[in-house]
């Protein structure tokens, strides 16, 4: 059989007739069996768009989900139609942001809706904030980012946390949950006002001088944010526009507090804080080389971007020795990679496997192992090609500097330093709660807002 051919005018066709389930499970499969074809990127997104409406539909609007039951997500399984649609929209996503396509402003807001749901429902919070700001915020809708964010914004507590951040904090969440309308956010009413209520109540805990405490902002200029804060400087104000920070404060306000990178107390072993202090040093000089290839400062050119740049896998490895070490995995020390491998193994003296362990944090990890480990071309219409940031590193470890382009490796080292810093991040949160018994049936968390309140309202459900 021929493959057919995604012209304009089936294209046409298909988006008129795309309630018609059976049609579109016809050419769903057929993208599959990689028995279509399509020349122009602009066509094959359009396709895409139509088949992602037709698997929403499928996925949510006919099996009548709670989006209750999707928080944390209790296991990564990666037979999961939730996980399959996510992958799903990651390769529209790496297709319209390596191709360049234009999307019309409402085909936009929905695919970007749907991405943003989608890694709410599994945890990815970083994530989640930063692709709905950059993309949704500019079509003026943004209640469920502010509720998002004043619902979770405790795992700001991973930095050590004085009494004055604290109470800003609490101000800013009161702040946020002031501008969202009840009906426009993803978890529902109910939970809104449960939310809202958790929030004003520590407020007003705090009396009037806790009320008064404010963080000094950061201007669009770094310059005018030196006149408010002296110590501010270029350096940390290219960190800030990067999302750099290893704070998670960076991603929730335009704060200058974002600047700190002490962490709160870990109740591990000496030798397993040794790791975690030197993932932390790794992705901090790495972090500077970068701004200094960016700035043209210290002679830092192509070849020693490109060697720094391959530092930066070397600390997801690091994650996976501290994190085996913390959780007594059942794996060689010399086999030891942050990859799928990794997640399937055991804990020591039980059947529960890493993957597994009920802990929202775990499906952010594996979501980032998986962004990072991808080296795969495309087999059909419904897969996109190999990822940049593999192609950038085969050149440079197997061919030549020569063939490396030097805005992608810009490019692709700042989408890397972000991908370790969301992993470093959430290994602190995970290795925070990793003293809850494994195998109780509940989930654990560094403890936000929303988790606090989803698990209150399950136990009373269970009670009921």
């Amino acid at each position: 059989m021929e493959k057919e051919i995604l012209t304009k005018e089936l294209l046409m066709e298909l988006a008129r007739k795309q309630n018609n389930d059976e049609l579109m499970e016809h050419y769903y499969n057929l993208a599959l069996q990689d028995k279509l074809e399509c020349e122009i990127s602009d066509e094959k997104v359009m396709f895409l768009f139509i088949l992602m409406r037709f698997q929403r539909k499928k996925l949510f609007e006919k099996t009548q989900i709670s989006q209750a039951d999707f928080f944390g997500m209790d296991k990564v399984d990666e037979n999961s139609d939730y996980w399959k649609f996510y992958q799903f929209l990651e390769n529209i996503y790496y297709e319209i942001s390596s191709k360049q396509v234009y999307i019309p402003e409402n085909v936009a807001i929905e695919f970007y809706e749907d991405f943003c749901n989608i890694l709410y429902f599994f945890g990815y919070y970083f994530r989640c904030i930063e692709v709905y700001e950059e993309y949704l915020l500019k079509y003026g809708e943004n209640s469920f980012l502010n509720f998002l964010k004043a619902s979770v914004i405790e795992i700001c507590y991973i930095n050590k946390s004085d009494d004055f951040v604290k109470m800003a904090l609490y101000n800013y969440q009161k702040d946020l949950i002031d501008r969202c309308e009840p009906s426009k956010v993803l978890a529902g009413e109910y939970i809104f006002e449960e939310v809202k209520k958790t929030i004003y109540d520590r407020v007003e805990n705090n009396g009037a001088l806790g009320k008064c405490m404010k963080f000094i902002k950061i201007s669009d200029s770094y310059k005018d944010t030196i006149a408010e804060d002296k110590t501010w400087t270029e350096e940390k104000d290219f960190y800030y526009r990067n999302n750099l920070f290893l704070n998670p404060l960076n991603l929730f306000g335009e704060f200058t507090a974002c600047t700190n990178e002490v962490f709160d107390d870990l109740e591990i072993e000496d030798n397993n804080k040794i790791y975690f202090d030197e993932i932390l040093e790794d992705y901090k000089m790495c972090r500077k080389e970068t701004y200094f290839y960016y700035k043209n400062i210290n002679n830092v050119d192509t070849r020693k971007m490109a060697m720094t740049y391959n530092y930066i896998y070397s600390i997801f490895d690091k994650i996976a020795f501290l994190l085996k070490h913390t959780y007594n995995l059942l794996i060689d020390e010399k086999k030891i990679y942050f990859n799928k491998n990794f997640f399937e193994k055991n804990i020591e003296n039980s059947n529960v496997k890493f993957k597994n362990i009920k802990n929202d944090n775990i499906w952010p990890l594996f979501i980032i192992m998986n962004a990072i480990q991808q080296n795969r071309e495309e087999s059909s219409i419904l897969q996109a090609s190999t990822y940049e940031h593999n192609l950038l590193r085969n050149l440079i470890q197997h061919r030549s500097m020569s063939l490396v382009d030097e805005d992608k490796l810009k490019r692709n080292a700042i989408v890397l330093l972000k991908l370790a810093r969301d992993a470093i991040l959430y290994t602190f949160a995970l290795i925070k709660s990793c003293g809850m018994p494994i195998e109780e049936n509940i989930m654990t968390g560094f403890g936000t807002t929303l988790q606090h309140t989803y698990l209150r309202l399950s136990r009373e459900n269970m009670q009921k």
